[in-house]
């Protein structure tokens, strides 16, 4: 397995469609480095479409290309390409080909470029990404987190593969499992063997394991190693110890993944515990945005935040109104920052014209997925908020949908705590009636709606 992190090499013009180019469109191509925002530069207007919400800054299509030279070696390789971030409804092609597109500007991707290559060749890679009245703040646009690109064997441990879990902690010893997914992408069943090996936090090699699997073709199979780790060092937010765990797959595959050891529950009579030891949150809600940076997600500038509000006594964030990156996350975990990791600002009743709402009946599942995968083995992250002022919160169908909702983030990881920003506000506007017509800001407004309940 072999990862490329895709930061240099990235060409940025406007619009490429065939009429536009005929008619000497989308402006010239200018080098950029990725993580990228394609707005903060693009020039104010008194009349852009968002107004306040984007800075005043336009609406902005925005088409990233590069070249990729594969080498005759990948014609027996899996090759994908994972975006972190593209704001927003992004469509990849490789070489002119749609390969694969997302709606949310802000869920990690995988896109299977496998089909689309041509070895021995320089393939021509491009993305493009549209932002407009989607966002009630800032959001930037075009590729504003970081793109890598991935080269597996046939038979391989599949992107988000490796999943560390705390299964218990007793009496001075805890259990953790190391659960792998492999896939066999060939025409043959195929027998392999994975291996597991834990590192303690000073890099010394723990124990390890191995079992074989047989996989057959087009299957994608899991395997599970469970250690026995005596004395360990919990992640808390004073202490924040990060484990390893380097699984490996035949000699062709190796994946290595950081996580904490600790444990989290939380009742009404205890409150929330944090191995077993009861934590207050002294939380901020973080937006995306890096100030004058705009927002690409540059990893220097997300630890530089984290580090700051750490000094000034803070122990936790929520991401708002947005899954964070995973630059922030590593931050966190480093730190000793709790994340309350959010999935977006609304779901079937829009805020703006042209936002998320209109995707979310299609996409919620696979970006509850791509929020799951992304956090799984980061011990910062104590709980998901499945939305943040939501709308609808108030009605029956509401109600029912946010359920689900929670239901389904529970299947994907039972070991994590599920909440859901409730602005009350919002939440009774069909009971109160029409705000529109009073003076008063929008914050008056929903306190007096407030009061009235």
């Amino acid at each position: 397995m072999a990862t490329f992190t895709l930061t240099d090499g990235w060409t940025l013009r406007g619009f490429e469609g065939p009429f536009a180019a005929a008619n000497g469109e989308g402006g010239a191509e200018v080098e950029v480095r990725l993580p990228h925002d394609a707005m903060r530069d693009a020039e104010r207007t008194p009349t852009a479409p968002a107004a306040g919400a984007s800075a005043f800054h336009p609406s902005v299509f925005a088409s990233y290309r590069r070249t990729l030279d594969v080498p005759e070696e990948w014609s027996d390789r899996v090759v994908r390409l994972e975006v972190e971030g593209a704001q927003r409804h992004a469509q990849v092609f490789l070489n002119d080909e749609l390969a694969g597109h997302r709606a949310d500007g802000y869920a990690r991707f995988f896109v299977d470029l496998t089909p689309y290559l041509r070895p021995g060749e320089a393939n021509e890679l491009r993305i493009e990404t549209r932002a407009a009245e989607d966002s009630r703040w800032y959001s930037g646009a075009g590729l504003h987190r970081e793109v890598r690109l991935h080269v597996d064997p046939l038979a391989h441990i599949v992107p988000d593969g490796v999943r560390a879990t705390t299964r218990s902690v007793e009496d001075g010893v805890a259990t953790v499992e190391i659960a792998t997914t492999v896939r066999n992408a060939g025409h043959r069943t195929a027998t392999l063997r994975i291996g597991a090996e834990l590192y303690t936090p000073d890099g010394t090699s723990l124990e390890s394991d191995s079992s074989p699997a047989t996989v057959a073709p087009g299957v994608e199979t899991v395997v599970r190693h469970r250690f026995l780790v005596d004395a360990p060092e919990l992640w808390s937010v004073d202490s924040p110890s990060l484990y390893a765990a380097r699984v490996t797959l035949g000699e062709g595959d190796a994946r290595e993944v950081a996580f904490g050891i600790r444990t989290v529950t939380a009742d009404a009579r205890r409150g929330l515990r944090i191995n077993g030891e009861q934590v207050l949150l002294r939380g901020a809600c973080i937006h995306h945005d890096n100030g004058p940076l705009g927002g690409a997600a540059l990893p220097r500038a997300e630890e530089r935040r984290i580090a700051l509000l750490k000094e000034a006594g803070f122990n936790a964030i929520r991401t708002a109104h947005n899954p964070a990156s995973r630059a922030m996350l590593d931050a966190c975990d480093r730190l000793g920052m709790l994340v309350m990791d959010e999935a977006w600002d609304m779901w079937t009743r829009g805020k703006t014209p042209l936002d998320y709402s209109h995707d979310f009946p299609r996409w919620w599942r696979d970006d509850l997925e791509a929020l799951v995968a992304k956090d799984a083995n980061h011990p910062s992250v104590i709980m998901y908020s499945i939305g943040n002022e939501i709308v609808e919160v108030g009605t029956p169908h509401g109600g029912a949908l946010a359920r689900e909702l929670a239901e389904y983030v529970r299947v994907l990881d039972p070991t994590r705590l599920v909440t859901n920003g409730v602005n009350v506000a919002l939440a009774v506007l069909d009971e109160v009636g029409d705000l529109t017509e009073s003076e008063a800001g929008i914050n008056e407004q929903m306190a007096d709606a407030s009061e009235a309940f």
